[in-house]
């Protein structure tokens, strides 16, 4: 009740609350009934007692990932918002979403629960309601027939250019902003307009694909895209004039909340169950991205820029000290040759582009790391960006990249290595003396099936089972976390535990050390670092025994 009094106290508008959907407010809801004080607890500003929903949550499957969606909790004349269950709240915070409600027409609360898809989705809809286009009821238009050539030809993706492993200096990233979205709006890409009855004939055509493109009308995605992707580049030059204040962070979740919409709009095009989608428009855009990269990278070389990496929007090039002025005339040159804009993401004092982990020294396209002229640290794909990766192993790896960044060219680099390795070091023996909270240990993974469903040992479903018998209900999409206790442990109970059932600091020192060794080979690797170098010279110091032994460290 003391929750009830504050709020009619303090009458907030907004309430934030972590896992209110989940856990919070069922619960109050639940232990209010028990005790028989249902009617008095009112937590909106409407006079009406707060029921739970009793009804189970929904998992659902994109991109790739399945995902969970809790049964929501909304409150009448108030704003109910779960951080923990909010995806757009989460990436774009409370501007991003105010902007996301308002640009597709839905209630504050619901926007907060919506997939990024379905925000998209009421866009749409809106726009054909409000110019009378048709909606259809569920899709029904099946794909074209291909052959098995033609498909080959189609279904290819994106451009990616094979990464030239090892540290490079000189390197500037260029990228082409909103690609694809402005691309769908500038050769007029739409369900309805690629592969059109009306103009067969049409001079506007999908390269390598030769795709007919409409020339009578002006398709629904690109006018849906066009005042997003100008109120998107609208709040990009109000960030840059707004440095100084705290308007600049406003905007910038704004526009982040809008690069998302234009994200998810190309990834719908081939959703089988999109309204308004159509796989032959999906590859439409992508075989004209193929092309706009491909002449991109023709002009670089033209220049006397290398093409040292490439993917799908973004180019990494290389020159002979090339001023920032060249750099940028390179950028005109590529928007005049393609039709697209392109601008300068910045100058690398060094990029290490790394192989793939072990001995196959393959190129990974989407990993690297590097510093900008001005300091700053940009990492992708490796460890200490997973969301999946325990914080002790994270952390340690973002301190072995910050020591290396202090370095302003190659040669600096290379001596920055070993002070990077002490630094690991470090971060090895404060998990072998016990120095590392418990919750660093955890390890985050998403279910992706029913706990029953689950028929190998797999350290996820281990834990799953194990919080089932508990009487924890999980669903797909739900995530758990848990402390590795002795990986190779025969019965799979030991292997693994729910880190809320985990009293004491129980955990397996040797799988974690492993860990972290091979987050330094990750960053290393192209400087013949390998698991083997790296752990000989981190269990120099009479460590080395210890890990063979592969001792479980448990502390009280």
């Amino acid at each position: 009740m003391r929750l009830v009094n504050i709020l009619r106290e303090k009458d907030p508008d907004i309430i934030f609350t972590k896992g209110g959907d989940s856990w919070d407010l069922p619960y109050l809801a639940q232990r209010a009934k028990v005790n028989e004080i249902s009617e008095q607890v009112i937590l909106g500003r409407k006079p009406e007692a707060f029921e739970g929903k009793n009804s189970n949550g929904v998992s659902f499957f994109s991109y790739g990932q399945v995902y969970y969606k809790p049964p929501p909790h909304y409150l009448k004349g108030r704003i109910h918002i779960d951080t923990e269950n909010s995806f757009i709240y989460e990436n774009c915070g409370l501007q991003g979403l105010i902007e996301l409600a308002r640009i597709t027409r839905t209630p504050l609360q619901k926007t907060a629960r919506s997939s990024i898809g379905s925000a998209m989705t009421n866009l749409q809809l809106y726009w054909a309601r409000e110019n009378e286009v048709l909606i259809p009821w569920r899709k029904s238009e099946p794909e074209e027939f291909k052959t098995a050539y033609k498909l080959l030809k189609a279904d290819r993706g994106g451009f990616i250019h094979t990464p030239e492993i090892g540290l490079h200096e000189d390197v500037a990233e260029i990228d082409f902003s909103s690609f694809y979205p402005k691309m769908m709006e500038e050769y007029n890409i739409s369900p309805e307009t690629i592969l059109c009855d009306c103009c067969p004939n049409s001079e506007k055509r999908v390269p390598e694909l030769d795709y007919n493109i409409c020339e009578k009308r002006k398709g629904l995605i690109p006018q849906v895209l066009k005042p997003v992707l100008e109120k998107r580049k609208k709040y990009k030059k109000l960030i840059a004039k707004n440095t100084e204040t705290g308007l600049g962070e406003v905007y910038d979740d704004r526009q982040e909340a809008l690069k998302w919409i234009l994200v998810t709009c190309f990834g719908y095009l081939g959703y089988k169950n999109a309204r308004f989608g159509r796989i032959e428009a999906h590859e439409a855009v992508t075989a004209f991205a193929r092309n706009k990269l491909r002449k991109a990278s023709r002009i670089a070389e033209r220049n006397n820029f290398q093409i040292v990496h490439g993917i799908v929007d973004s180019l990494w090039v290389k020159g002979k000290k090339p001023a920032k002025s060249e750099l940028i005339s390179l950028c005109e040159k590529i928007g005049e040759g393609t039709g697209l804009p392109i601008d300068l993401e910045g100058k690398y004092r060094w990029l290490v582009l790394p192989a793939r982990r072990g001995k196959s020294r393959t190129p990974v396209t989407n990993r690297y790391y590097g510093v900008f002229e001005n300091g700053e640290l940009k990492a992708r794909g490796i460890a200490a960006r997973r969301k999946d990766t325990s914080p002790v192993i994270s952390k340690g790896q973002q301190k072995m990249l910050e020591k290396l960044a202090e370095a302003k060219n190659r040669k600096q680099f290379l001596e920055k290595i070993q002070e990077s390795l002490q630094v690991l070091r470090k971060h090895v023996e404060r998990i072998e003396r016990g120095l590392v909270k418990l919750e660093d240990f955890a390890v985050t993974r998403k279910l992706s099936r029913e706990p029953d469903s689950y028929k190998a040992n797999a350290r996820t479903a281990i834990v799953a089972k194990q919080l089932q018998e508990m009487g924890v209900e999980l669903h797909p999409g739900q995530q758990v976390k848990y402390i590795v206790t002795n990986a190779g442990a025969k019965n799979p109970d030991y292997r693994v535990k729910p880190l809320q059932l985990v009293e004491r600091k129980n955990y397996d020192q040797k799988w974690y050390m492993e860990k972290l060794i091979a987050s330094g080979e990750e960053l290393l690797n192209p400087f013949g670092y390998t698991r083997e170098k790296i752990r000989s010279i981190l269990l120099e110091k009479g460590q080395q025994k210890k890990l063979k032994g592969g001792r479980v460290h448990s502390a009280a």
